[in-house]
């Protein structure tokens, strides 16, 4: 019995290998393209803004996307 733990103890042990675990399901995400808006169009006049400040007044054309100052 003593040589029988003596050899078996003299022996390299081997290390059970892992259980391979299969593949986690990858949840599948379908996306949405985003909706695209559109702006709504600017005014055809000019629009007359005063600066709450200085009291500077603009006038500012929409269609020409041009400001003026008096």
């Amino acid at each position: 019995m003593e040589e029988a733990v003596k050899i078996a103890k003299s022996k390299p042990r081997k290390k059970p290998k892992p259980k391979a675990q299969p593949p986690a399901e990858v949840p599948v995400v379908f996306e949405e393209k985003p909706k695209a808006y559109k702006a709504a169009p600017p005014p055809a006049e000019l629009e007359e803004i005063t600066c709450p400040r200085c009291g500077a007044k603009a006038k500012i054309d929409w269609a020409a996307k041009r400001v003026t100052w008096e």
